[in-house]
């Protein structure tokens, strides 16, 4: 069951959604050609949008420093001035308190965000003498969970320019190429609750390894095969282009366990 990295050097990066033809050119010439050439692509800054805070806090801030919200937006509203310059508006709240962001220029945040999204900022907030908080031309991205978050809410990795390909869909690809990374937990956490089970050697992990905590019973190396193949099946029922896709690519049922230990299940 041991999956080595270096395997995904065989994987080419044009298995990573989102990397069309003229992408894959640039990223080529950059010297990215396997997925294990995307995930050593190493960024050369970060930009910290750590910190979350709620409009209160905000208002409470002692120094003005980049920060986060997670708010709803409640309008959407745009103005254009005599010399043509288009303010796109947000208002927004969260449970303590009310904010607004503007944008100026052609940056479309209308056509974008809608009344009642779920989006985060990252920006410096302007705290007025009256308590208002207002964000200028920020950062913005809608988001059901905030695990989905890719620009703001943690440390931003900026990444050396690649033609046609923004730091932001780097971290896209990037994300997708760690999620075929080797584990063996996708089987595991489903046996039972808590943390039962754990392993003798950290970065090495196979089922030699697999070491169990509550005294229960440990799978069998069979177990964990099949116990893979049954979550295979219940997303081939919901997947049914997934499944024929992935039985013409890898044949054989080692093949296609190989690709669920990569690929996981979303």
């Amino acid at each position: 069951m041991k999956r080595e990295l270096s395997y995904l050097n065989n994987i080419n990066v044009s298995e990573i959604k989102g990397f069309g033809e003229k992408r894959l050119t640039s990223l080529k010439k950059a010297g990215i050609n396997s997925i294990v050439d995307l995930i050593r692509f190493y960024p050369r800054k970060h930009i910290d949008r750590s910190s979350i805070l709620s409009i209160e806090d905000v208002r409470n801030l002692f120094e003005i420093k980049e920060i986060t919200v997670l708010v709803e937006v409640t309008k959407v509203s745009v103005f254009t001035t005599r010399s043509r310059l288009r303010i796109a508006t947000l208002s927004l709240k969260d449970e303590t308190g009310i904010a607004t962001a503007k944008w100026f220029g052609p940056q479309y945040i209308e056509t974008r965000f809608k009344e009642g999204d779920t989006v985060a900022i990252s920006g410096s907030p302007e705290v007025k003498k009256t308590g208002t908080v207002e964000f200028k031309n920020a950062t913005i991205e809608k988001y059901l969970d905030p695990d989905e978050l890719n620009e703001t809410g943690a440390l931003i990795p900026i990444y050396k320019k690649i033609e046609g390909l923004s730091s932001s869909l780097i971290r896209k690809g990037i994300k997708s190429a760690l999620k075929r990374t080797p584990h063996i937990e996708d089987y595991l956490v489903t046996v039972r609750t808590g943390q039962w089970f754990g392993w003798s050697k950290s970065k090495d992990k196979v089922y030699a390894n697999l070491i169990v905590h509550d005294d229960g019973a440990k799978p069998s190396e069979a177990d964990c095969t099949k116990g893979l193949k049954a979550m295979q099946d219940a997303w081939d029922l919901e997947n049914d282009s997934y499944k024929s896709k992935r039985q013409a690519e890898y044949p054989s049922i080692e093949n296609q366990l190989d690709d669920l230990y990569h690929n996981g299940i979303d």
